[in-house]
């Protein structure tokens, strides 16, 4: 179920300003990716996506660097397979399982 189109909900987050304060202090990069991790796993049918720009919106939030990154690949049956992740100077933050299969189509900062 799509609530609207994947550029719109880019452009409402992007609007987002990050928090001002404490909010870096209190959370470490790694425990905001556990954080939507543990969180994900309760919410029915949530996508490499919805979770990729979860995690690169807290982060980002919290003034840690993140980018959205999104491949393709050839799936079972000739079918595409897309997937998302986050990445960090280097690191995969976030749905790092097999991406060497993925071509790289695009990365959102």
């Amino acid at each position: 179920m799509e609530l609207f189109p994947f550029s719109t909900l880019k452009k409402l987050l992007t609007r987002l300003r990050p928090i001002s304060g404490g909010f870096k202090k209190d959370f470490s990069e790694e425990r905001l990716i556990w954080s939507v991790a543990v969180v994900s796993r309760y919410i029915p049918k949530a996508t490499c996506l919805a979770i990729a720009l979860t995690t690169q919106l807290l982060l980002q939030q919290a003034g840690y660097q993140a980018c959205l990154h999104i491949g393709v690949a050839d799936g079972e049956g000739g079918r595409l397979e897309a997937h998302a992740w986050v990445e960090s100077q280097g690191r995969v933050l976030s749905g790092g399982s097999d991406l060497n299969k993925y071509t790289h189509l695009l990365a959102l900062e």
